[in-house]
């Protein structure tokens, strides 16, 4: 945020003076302007960048601080991630078993690995996906654990607010928008999302959405 502060004019002035006594007017004195403020520094983290080599999001099951396998939970499939102590970190929701049958997403895992905010701990973005659609969270550190933030519903929350209307299908492929790019904003006031939403059916028509932390949905 920018501050713009004003130099004040100061004129002092003295007491009624005889006019039959001639004296000098006191000069007009000018307070010099404050010294700006700094603009507050954003810092900008890239998350869910595709690959080049592939135009896909790689993921995956092993970092520098976690490494992942999959679990099963009355029918329920997870990828669990783990410390490098054994330590449960987060669970994902990959896919699930009907009538013996094994459905998972095609494409899962860890893409990105940072310290996100601030506090000196791993955070991390998950994708999930196959032609069907997919998933991206966020995960993010805390003293009490990890909080996940779902980027497509929170997405979907703020077009509802800024255009009162129901969200496209963003998650669907081949839908009608697609995310181009997403990152989490760093600055003193804290986290904020920022997304781009592309139109494929409006010739060049993005939509920038920021998103405050209150708004982030799980």
């Amino acid at each position: 945020m920018r501050w713009l502060y004003v130099g004040i004019v100061l004129t002092l002035s003295l007491g009624c003076a005889d006019p039959a006594q001639k004296r000098n007017p006191e000069p007009e004195q000018t307070a010099s302007p404050a010294t700006p403020q700094p603009k507050a520094e954003i810092v900008q983290f890239p998350l869910f960048v595709a690959d080049e080599s592939c135009a896909c999001l790689k993921t995956r099951k092993q970092t520098k601080t976690v490494t992942a396998s999959d679990a099963t939970s009355s029918q329920v499939i997870y990828q669990v991630f783990k410390s490098s102590a054994g330590t449960e970190l987060f669970r994902v929701r990959v896919g699930s078993i009907i009538d013996s049958e094994t459905l998972k997403w095609w494409n899962y895992g860890i893409v990105d690995e940072d310290d996100l905010n601030g506090d000196g701990l791993p955070d991390y973005s998950w994708f999930g996906g196959d032609d069907g659609g997919y998933v991206m969270y966020v995960f993010l550190s805390s003293k009490t654990g990890y909080s996940r933030v779902d980027v497509v519903e929170t997405l979907k929350a703020a077009w509802m607010r800024k255009f009162r209307s129901s969200p496209p299908e963003i998650d669907a492929l081949g839908g009608d928008y697609a995310i181009k790019n997403v990152f989490i904003e760093r600055s003193e006031g804290g986290l904020g999302l920022a997304v781009s939403l592309e139109s494929h059916a409006e010739a060049n028509q993005t939509f920038t959405f920021r998103i405050e932390p209150t708004d982030f949905k799980a």
